[in-house]
């Protein structure tokens, strides 16, 4: 590759320069957890991912933010405060080799389980099917969340305090129109 590869060339993203387009994208961090929480050899993966030159490294694969959001693919519980520790330490460490980190957050909504974690049901915008693990959510309800006066949610994500500011997206809810379909239950 030449230097005036596009792909080498820095990227501006609003108030973000990153060093290049080479990016890793977020997935579980299997094996990587110590007891169910992030540790020094998931924080290390990242490390040596920002030394060897990538642009912006996403972590979490997917970390659950919520009870009713049972850890389902082996994800980082990113809406309890004990992760606080592990966002700082790694987010210091990327940023040391130029690197910017980003975390990816989810609530697993229907495709959530019941019968692993906490035991509670999943919640979804209908309760429809989930096919691949076989549950049936409840219906969820569309709620306003209570906010402090600038505005934002009294509970958000750990993530929010994990590191330098960054940017927080906005969750977008599914807005269904009109009677939700009738399904009946067929096992296949």
């Amino acid at each position: 590759m030449s230097r005036n590869d596009p792909v080498l060339q820095p990227l501006r993203v609003n108030n973000l320069l990153l060093r290049n387009r080479i990016y890793s994208t977020g997935h579980a961090p299997s094996g990587y957890l110590d007891g169910g929480a992030p540790g020094p050899r998931y924080a290390l993966y990242h490390e040596e991912k920002a030394k060897g030159g990538i642009a912006l490294t996403i972590i979490g694969g997917s970390s659950n933010v919520a009870p009713d959001s049972a850890n389902v693919f082996d994800q980082i519980d990113a809406g309890d405060d004990a992760v606080l520790p592990f966002y700082r330490s790694i987010s210091e460490r990327v940023h040391e080799h130029g690197a910017a980190i980003m975390l990816q957050v989810t609530h697993l909504g229907r495709r959530s389980k019941w019968d692993i974690d906490r035991w509670l049901p999943a919640v979804g915008p209908s309760a429809v099917r989930e096919r691949a693990h076989r549950s049936f959510p409840n219906q969820g309800r569309l709620v306003k969340p209570r906010g402090d006066r600038s505005g934002r949610p009294d509970r958000g994500p750990a993530a929010d305090h994990g590191g330098p500011p960054g940017r927080r997206l906005p969750a977008v809810p599914h807005r269904r129109r009109g009677r939700p379909p009738q399904h009946t239950r067929r096992d296949p």
